[in-house]
């Protein structure tokens, strides 16, 4: 089981989900593309070390006013 991200490194996870999102905004897919979460998973799966679920889960959310 994986660590829980220190701020610095969720800042940083969170920073290349971001980036990864405003890419596939660019160039969307035929119908629905993948979700937030989808692309977040991808990304985490590429690293050198395990994300917990519960940070993946975290930087998928979004946050909305009112």
């Amino acid at each position: 089981m994986a660590k829980l991200l220190t701020n610095r490194e969720m800042e940083l996870f969170r920073l290349a989900v971001n980036l990864a999102v405003k890419l596939d905004d660019c160039e969307p897919e035929v119908g629905m593309g993948p979700t937030r979460q989808a692309i977040a998973e991808k990304i985490s799966k590429n690293l050198s070390f395990e994300i917990d679920e519960n940070d993946i889960y975290e930087v998928s959310e979004i946050i909305t006013g009112s």
